[in-house]
């Protein structure tokens, strides 16, 4: 367990790891070129373990870290875990019995919130709905919030085709849009889940970092908005639009492509980069976009004079009898404490007079 900096969760719970230490994944899409988490397992620094995260290749013995799993039920502080950050939990490598094993901790602890990220949607639809069955379960846990990465629009539509047909059956469904690497149109079947659906974007960091256009960003954010469904953005990394460049016209087909300093800045056309520029040439006036390296912390995380960091619907959950606002207690429900954890049923107090009630939208848009 450990505090994180991610703005879109509270910590971080790497809970398989090799035995041999540091960290193991292997690289299935365009978004895992520039892989950070490759980065820090090769750094001993980070206590790494050296390996590259390769499409394939032989598979460490790993172990599942059930101190982790069992230090959930002990905090007494809601928060937002975000699980393996530096792997994939659904990997074609992890056992089916050890998925069995998380979801089960994650559901026996309705105080903390789960956000499981993937970008195997397949595997973890497969295993979701394998679980459901098992336990006899309708649907998932609402403190489980399943999400995938879609860096372009056809990692999107793959992913999200494996997603759809088990939506009816979980709360929150997120999709982290980091590193966007070209426009994507939300279908509308997305759009349709509205407060349960939250997109994170993201541009890349690192030295190899690939810019980020402003628009594929505005785009996301405008269907969000227009669908009620929440938004959260979350950085512009290396990158950050250029708003202004003064000085005198350019001809970027004279430009000297041995120029050292170059790329500081970058025109960027409608599909991504277009023509790179070296730190003392200067723009035509147009309408082109441009954007200069300045690093992660300066380009910071503000779209258009925001912050935005909508968070989807936190649901709540009686810590006794599991009741939610959605499906209350015989009785009627209401919840008798601010963090929304005990129910009017399950406190004998509050059964020879009514209290009023604190459920509503907790943190939503």
């Amino acid at each position: 367990m450990k505090r994180t900096k991610i703005e879109w969760t509270d910590q971080t719970d790497n809970i398989i790891v090799p035995k041999i230490g540091g960290w193991f994944c292997r690289k299935c899409s365009p978004g895992c070129d520039h892989c950070y988490a490759e980065a820090i397992n090769q750094n001993a620094f980070f206590h790494g373990n050296m390996r590259p995260y390769e499409v394939a290749g032989s598979v460490p013995e790993l172990k599942l870290r059930t101190d982790i799993l069992a230090s959930w039920s002990n905090q007494r502080k809601p928060r937002r875990h975000f699980v393996s950050s530096m792997t994939d939990v659904f990997g074609e490598w992890i056992p089916r019995s050890w998925i069995f094993r998380f979801l089960d901790a994650m559901a026996s602890t309705p105080r903390q919130t789960f956000q499981v990220l993937t970008k195997r949607a397949g595997n973890m639809a497969e295993h979701v709905t394998a679980w459901l069955d098992e336990r006899g379960a309708d649907r998932i846990p609402l403190n489980i919030w399943l999400g995938f990465t879609a860096e372009n629009q056809m990692c999107f539509n793959a992913r999200w085709r494996k997603i759809e047909p088990l939506v009816h059956r979980l709360g929150v469904v997120f999709v982290s849009a980091e590193p966007l690497l070209e426009a994507i149109v939300l279908p509308s079947e997305f759009l349709a889940l509205k407060w349960r659906a939250q997109v994170i974007v993201g541009g890349e960091s690192g030295d190899e970092a690939r810019p980020m256009h402003p628009e594929w960003v505005r785009g996301l954010q405008n269907q969000c908005d227009a669908a009620e469904v929440c938004f959260f953005f979350k950085q512009w990394g290396e990158w950050s639009p250029r708003a202004k460049i003064c000085g005198a016209g350019t001809d970027f087909q004279s430009l000297d492509p041995q120029c050292k300093r170059w790329p500081k800045v970058i025109r960027l056309g409608e599909h991504g980069k277009d023509t790179r520029l070296c730190e003392n040439c200067t723009p035509d006036a147009g309408e082109e976009v441009y954007v200069q390296r300045v690093g992660k912390k300066a380009a910071g995380r503000i779209l258009d004079n925001c912050t935005w960091q909508q968070m989807p619907y936190a649901h709540g959950i009686c810590r006794v009898c599991g009741c939610t606002e959605f499906e209350a207690c015989e009785g009627g429900c209401y919840w008798i404490d601010s963090e929304q954890t005990l129910c009017s049923e399950c406190d004998p107090r509050t059964r020879t007079r009514p209290v009023a009630g604190l459920s509503g939208k907790v943190g939503a848009l």
